[in-house]
């Protein structure tokens, strides 16, 4: 992200208002004037962009030619024509003549849409005769219709600007080609290295105008023509088109699958890789030092990108490749992450993140491999104790668990294991045993202490959601529970009494919709006797005495007191069942004890 940067006008209609001023109506020479003293101003205050620079020297010297023509002579304003066309020219380029090895000013104001006879009148006043005086206002006049539509124009209307088409970049992989086969020929032989020193010191010369070229490349598809200090994104994406050539196979990967053949004793790339690439990448890290963290960047893309669609008989990601990959993002982070220890890349850090986030539970799933990827991970966090327990916990994981579909098997599993649990041998209960379960058989069940286990409901079931009585959990858990299984209740929770008042309604709606309620508990009698009370019905529990009139107001005041008051403005549920004779006799007919029930579960 670019940071602000200060510009001499207050708002942008400052800006248009100075370009209407130059451009509107070319005789208008007040109009220039009031433009050379806005710009007098600003400049006295701030920096000016090279282009605003290069406007006011320009229209000062065509003012001094419209003015006072009688007064000053043509040699003056010859010199005055030609310095400022110099100073364009010269401040466009100079910028973009990075490196160590210097390009020719005409390819670089190719790239910028520079006419081409400014670029030779700039060569013939500085080293030649200075040009004719007809010559030189057609150069000023060329040379503000360019600043129009290459700088007041894209500035003040950025969407709507239209750039020239940039020259195309030449594609590098002839370059690396050519160095690749000079370095096998000294690898092989180091008698001929001098005979060949020159041919390689000219390809990476070669490959360093590439990327000054690409760099200017980078400007002009932004619509950046240099009027910023800013370099960095531009080295950015040439940096990343070099690494795009190198990560093509034949590159700083083998074509040959035989050639990949890693050191069993460090995770490092393929020997003879090493000793072809090295010489180039350590001489372009001179030059440019954030090549390492760009490279690595480009690389862990790479290897956590989805395979592209390719015909063939064998379309599948090649292993080996992502690798070997991996195994040169490890040797550019071991080589240089030393000099990156003072600023602000961090190479390893942002490595680990991003593998952190590609292999960790819910990323997304692809076909490639990610075997390269987790050894980088485990390599690069070895000599970290703490990286290493995160790694560790991070690859016990693996992928995220898939939600598993229940099918009949699964159903026809659980009854065999069921009678199994059965079948073994019932054994009487010791009368000093603490624990007991209330079993509470319906008339439809096929046996009386015996569970029928979980079963699919099918379309004919007649389930219907069934309200556990208490509004807010209604709501949540979409209008009641499947309560046409067998139901075992753990109670009661001594830990929370709100927690026991549900554990009540569960047991109360499986009573009402004719289900067996298994309650473990040491009074499980006692616990489903509480758990409901129905109008009419007879209660084992002992009256409530009788309070008097001002306790039980005193009572009512203090709970109501304890409801919240937005429990009071809930909608209201039926949450009580109706009295029913029939419901009646079976819960007093049916309510039993099993303890051999408990010992067969528990044991």
């Amino acid at each position: 992200m670019k940071l602000p940067r200060r510009v001499p006008w207050a708002s942008i209609g400052d800006l248009d208002q100075l370009c209407s001023w130059i451009f509107a109506d070319e005789s208008d020479l007040e109009a220039k004037k009031r433009a050379v003293e806005r710009l007098s101003a600003w400049k006295a205050i701030t920096s000016l962009p090279h282009a605003l620079e290069s406007t006011l020297a320009l229209l000062a010297v065509i003012l001094q030619d419209n003015l006072s023509q009688s007064s000053t002579s043509g040699l003056a304003l010859r010199q005055s024509y030609a310095t400022a066309l110099i100073r364009l020219v010269n401040g466009l380029v100079d910028p973009l003549q990075s490196g160590a090895y210097a390009r020719s000013i005409a390819s670089i104001a190719a790239q910028l849409g520079l006419p081409p006879w400014l670029v030779e009148l700039r060569h013939a006043a500085t080293h030649e005769d200075l040009p004719s005086l007809e010559l030189l206002r057609d150069a000023a006049r060329e040379s503000m219709a360019w600043l129009l539509h290459n700088y007041f124009l894209p500035t003040l209307n950025p969407s709507a600007s239209t750039q020239a088409p940039a020259a195309q970049l030449p594609s590098l992989s002839p370059l690396l080609k050519q160095y690749k086969t000079l370095l096998k020929i000294t690898t092989r032989d180091t008698s001929v290295q001098e005979k060949y020193e020159a041919d390689i010191l000219s390809v990476q010369r070669s490959i360093q105008r590439w990327i000054a070229q690409a760099k200017v490349a980078a400007g002009t598809s932004a619509g950046d023509l240099a009027w910023e200090e800013d370099e960095d994104p531009k080295e950015k994406w040439a940096l990343e088109r070099l690494s795009d050539a190198l990560l093509e196979k034949g590159a700083l990967v083998p074509l040959s699958k035989k050639k990949r053949l890693f050191p069993a004793d460090s995770f490092l790339p393929p020997l003879s890789s090493l000793a072809l690439w090295t010489p180039l990448l350590t001489q372009i890290y001179s030059e440019h030092p954030s090549l390492p963290y760009v490279l690595v960047q480009r690389i862990l893309a790479t290897m956590l990108s989805a395979p592209a669609d390719v015909s063939g008989e064998d379309p599948r990601p090649d292993p080996s490749f992502d690798m070997c990959l991996a195994r040169w993002a490890f040797w550019a982070i071991d080589t240089w992450d030393v000099d990156f220890e003072e600023s602000e890349l961090d190479i390893k850090r942002d490595v680990v993140v991003t593998l952190v986030n590609a292999l960790g539970p819910g990323s997304a799933e692809t076909t490639r491999d990610k075997k390269a990827a987790t050894a980088l991970l485990e390599t690069i966090c070895g000599d970290k104790k703490e990286f290493q327990e995160a790694t560790k916990t991070l690859l016990s994981h693996g992928t995220a668990a898939q939600p598993h579909t229940w099918t009949q098997g699964d159903i026809d599993e659980m009854h065999q294991r069921l009678h199994a649990l059965l079948s073994t041998e019932k054994s009487a209960p010791d009368e000093g045993d603490a624990l007991a379960i209330s079993l509470v058989p319906q008339p439809n069940s096929r046996s009386s202490d015996v569970a029928p286990g979980w079963h699919l409901l099918g379309d004919n079931s007649g389930w219907k959601p069934c309200p556990i009585g208490i509004p807010s959990l209604d709501d949540v858990l979409g209008g009641g529970l499947p309560l046409s299984c067998s139901s075992l209740i753990l109670a009661p929770d001594s830990h929370s009494a709100y927690g026991e008042l549900v554990q009540k309604y569960f047991i109360a709606q499986g009573l009402a919709c004719g289900q067996e309620v298994i309650v473990v508990d040491d009074c499980g009698r006692a616990f489903v006797e509480e758990c409901m009370w129905l109008p009419g019905a007879p209660t084992t529990t002992s009256t409530k005495p009788i309070e008097d009139d001002e306790d039980e107001k005193a009572s009512q005041h203090d709970d109501k007191i304890k409801i919240a008051w937005r429990y009071e403005q809930m909608k209201k549920f039926q949450t009580t069942v109706s009295a029913s004779s029939s419901y009646v006799s079976s819960y007093k007919g049916f309510l039993l004890w099993s303890n051999q029930y408990l010992r067969q579960i528990c044991g």
